[in-house]
């Protein structure tokens, strides 16, 4: 299962272990949701476009300013 940013730990760490549970395989993402890899991307692409990012570190940081991730 994806993971969860935990609090405590140094900034940097925490971006990546957030990058880790953001940065599945689109194939292992597939698989999980019983899904086509064309449609995780397809999900992927309607997302970045919503949150006007053009990557998944930057849909993260977004999702952190805005307040749709949360520090745990």
């Amino acid at each position: 299962m994806l993971g969860v940013i935990e609090a405590g730990r140094a900034p940097r760490e925490e971006l990546a272990r957030g990058e880790r549970a953001v940065c599945a395989s689109t194939t292992r993402i597939g698989s999980e949701l019983y899904i086509s890899v064309k449609t995780v991307k397809n999900h992927l692409a309607n997302i970045f476009d919503k949150l006007d990012v053009r990557d998944r570190t930057q849909a993260v940081l977004q999702g952190l300013r805005l307040g749709l991730v949360h520090l745990r």
